[in-house]
C-alpha cells in the first residue's frame, strides 16, 4: 500500500489511485493552517487516539496536507470528499502516513500512531 522509501502512501478512492505523502511541505502546511507547531498538533492527534475521539477536522487536515504533493490544487473540502470515500480506512490511511514519513517517533510500545493505542489483535481464522 505505501513505499516507504519514499513516504507514500497509495490509495485507491473511487476507482482512481490517489498518492499521498506526509512531508516537509505538508507539514508546513499544517502548521499555517492550524498556527501551531507540528509537535502541538501531533500532540492533539496523540490525545485523540489515546481516548477513542479523533477530530475529523484533524484527520482531514492530515489528509489534505498528504494530497498537495500530488493534487496541488487540492482543498479541505476535496479532501473531506477522500476521506468520506475512505470511510472506515481513513484512519489506517492516517496511521500509514504518519508512519511512513520518518518524522515522527513510533511510539515505544509498536503501537499505531492513530487508532486506540493498543495493538491489533489478530483476526480470528474461520472454522475449516
Amino acid at each position: 500500500m505505501g513505499n516507504a522509501a519514499k513516504g507514500v502512501v497509495s490509495v485507491e478512492v473511487e476507482g482512481e489511485k490517489l498518492d499521498l505523502c506526509l512531508d516537509m511541505n505538508a507539514i508546513c502546511e499544517i502548521e499555517d493552517l492550524y498556527a501551531m507547531d507540528i509537535q502541538t498538533f501531533m500532540k492533539l492527534i496523540d490525545q485523540g487516539a489515546k481516548t477513542e475521539r479523533l477530530s475529523l477536522k484533524d484527520l482531514r487536515a492530515l489528509l489534505w496536507a498528504s494530497m498537495l504533493r500530488s493534487d496541488p490544487k487540492a482543498t479541505l473540502v476535496s479532501a473531506g470528499n477522500v476521506a468520506q470515500a475512505l470511510g472506515s480506512d481513513l484512519v489506517e490511511v492516517i496511521g500509514k502516513l504518519i508512519a511512513e514519513s520518518g518524522l515522527f517517533d513510533a511510539p515505544d510500545d509498536g503501537a499505531a500512531a492513530v487508532g486506540n493505542g493498543k495493538k491489533a489483535k489478530p483476526k480470528a481464522k474461520p472454522a475449516a
